[in-house]
């Protein structure tokens, strides 16, 4: 995550010191909890504090923060394969609430053998945006009427083990940016029944690449 957010905001051309960021993972640090609750279960002599300090929900906003040196607003969020779309709703809720930039930045990692279903097995992926307020200098997109409703545009379908990763919906909206596409976008690629719902958005390219957004898969 560290990374990727790294390159989002060297292409927005932002200074990360002050930066608002919102991560996100449907599980987290799965492979360190697990590793230590095969400790708990062996009962050898106590945890490993440098260990605990990896498991916890926040770990990439705190290593990504000591990395770069960040010292500005950050907030960590969970939402299954909802994840994506909540952490773009905090993060319009922070540029209306006066924030100048915000690095939303999402990811999960393959999943330890035995966690989940090999059908539901998925590769690792992380994306990393930066959002600004509109009019900003150097947009490649606007996007506009995020919501959560009935799904009834057609889902797009990335590499079927990314497709199942829970924050899959990132890749989507960067590969549109990337792509020029505008119009509806479903941030799923999930197919769903007609009564389900799903993270919905309206994208619209920016002529001469001016932002709402910034990319790195």
């Amino acid at each position: 995550m560290v990374t990727a957010f790294g390159q989002a905001v060297e292409q927005a051309s932002v200074a990360p010191a002050r930066l608002s960021t919102v991560f996100g993972s449907a599980y987290g640090e799965t492979a360190t909890l697990l590793s230590l609750l095969w400790q708990l279960q062996a009962d050898e002599h106590g945890l490993s504090p440098m260990q605990f300090a990896g498991s916890v929900h926040n770990t990439a906003s705190g290593a990504t923060s000591i990395a770069v040196g960040a010292t500005g607003f950050t907030t960590s969020l969970a939402a299954g394969s909802e994840t994506f779309g909540a952490c773009l709703c905090e993060a319009a809720g922070l540029l209306t609430d006066g924030h100048a930039s915000v690095a939303v930045v999402v990811g999960d990692c393959r999943p330890p053998a035995g966690l989940v279903p090999v059908e539901d097995d998925f590769d690792t992926l992380v994306t990393a945006l930066v959002l600004e307020p509109p009019g900003a200098a150097q947009a490649l997109a606007h996007v506009e009427e995020l919501r959560l409703a009935p799904s009834a545009g057609p889902c797009a379908q990335p590499p079927a083990r990314l497709g199942l990763n829970p924050c899959v919906g990132g890749l989507l909206l960067v590969d549109a940016i990337v792509g020029g596409r505008e119009g509806e976008l479903v941030l799923d690629a999930t197919p769903r029944r007609s009564n389900e719902h799903a993270w919905c958005l309206r994208l619209t390219q920016v002529a001469h690449a001016q932002v709402s957004a910034h990319g790195a898969p």
